[in-house]
């Protein structure tokens, strides 16, 4: 007869099996410096490391880290964290015995460090090296809406808002809301505006993106971020030519010009351009001899 005794302690043997079992293939961590260890861990860090975004679509976002070789090294540790949160700690990203590892879907638009720490390993304990080697990178973001205002007769100014991380930006101007087509790729760093011609009195739809040249295998490839929300702009007509009011005692300041009322706004930016002044205000006056009403305009 088996007493109650003797089957705890067939359980608990059981148990002691069973954890040792699923043990197996799960090599402890232990840092380089043990006591009594009797493993060399004195590795050098890697003598280079970079990284860069993901050459692939929609890699943005995806930063592959890479590090040279470093000798009797098992393999590496790679964490990463944000660099603009003091309170961010330091996150895995994974372990190789390659010397490269690719961490996908990180926030768009943030710095962030990488870490690669070599290691090595005896049975199933893994011994970390004291040294490690860093690198930053920052992923690109969707960009806001542009704004798009009249310039000159037939061209309109994209403004943007710029970004960090990125080496230059395109623009998309479409004659459709869904539509994409690039009519200019500003290669540089600092642009926040451009000036582009617009078919008069017809609607356009413009949108900005910002890309990054990155180097693979010898050759320069961009990653492009997604394309801003969509502004829709519709250049004006410049009017023909106003007359302008030669009679005495009726000459609005600035020489005066006729205007019928769908003419004011364009008017008021072309003139006041070419007089340097770039604004201002206006007034009407009244030509009994003309029979018109003539605009001028003021500070």
């Amino acid at each position: 007869m088996i007493t109650k005794k003797r089957v705890t302690s067939i359980i608990l043997a059981l148990t002691v099996a069973v954890t040792s079992m699923f043990a197996v293939g799960m090599p402890a961590e232990a840092e380089a410096k043990t006591k009594g260890s009797k493993i060399k861990v004195n590795m050098e860090a890697p003598k280079k490391i970079g990284a860069k975004l993901s050459t692939l679509e929609g890699g943005y976002d995806d930063v592959v880290v890479t590090w040279s070789n470093v000798k009797k090294a098992k393999g590496y540790y790679v964490y990463y964290k944000r660099t603009n949160l003091k309170s961010d700690s330091w996150h895995y990203a994974g372990k190789t015995s390659r010397t490269y590892l690719k961490k996908k879907n990180l926030r768009d638009g943030k710095s962030y460090k990488f870490l690669v720490k070599p290691y090595k390993q005896k049975g199933n304990t893994i011994y970390k090296s004291k040294k490690y080697r860093i690198v930053k990178i920052t992923t690109l973001k969707k960009m806001v809406t542009p704004t798009v205002k009249r310039y000159t007769s037939g061209k309109v100014k994209v403004s943007w808002k710029d970004i960090y991380g990125q080496d230059g930006y395109q623009i998309s101007r479409s004659t459709s809301k869904k539509g994409t087509n690039v009519v200019y790729t500003y290669k540089t760093r600092s642009g926040k505006s451009k000036v582009i011609k617009a078919t008069k009195n017809k609607r356009y739809y413009y949108k900005v993106r910002a890309y990054k040249n990155v180097k693979t295998n010898g050759k320069i490839k961009r990653v492009y971020a997604p394309w801003s929300s969509v502004r829709s702009y519709k250049a004006s007509v410049k009017p023909s030519k106003p007359a302008v009011c030669k009679h005495p005692g009726c000459h609005p300041a600035y020489g005066g010009f006729t205007y019928s009322d769908s003419q004011i706004e364009d008017w008021a930016l072309d003139y006041f351009e070419k007089i340097g002044n770039g604004g201002g205000t206006y007034g009407v006056a009244w030509c009994p001899e003309c029979d018109k009403m003539y605009i001028s305009y003021f500070n």
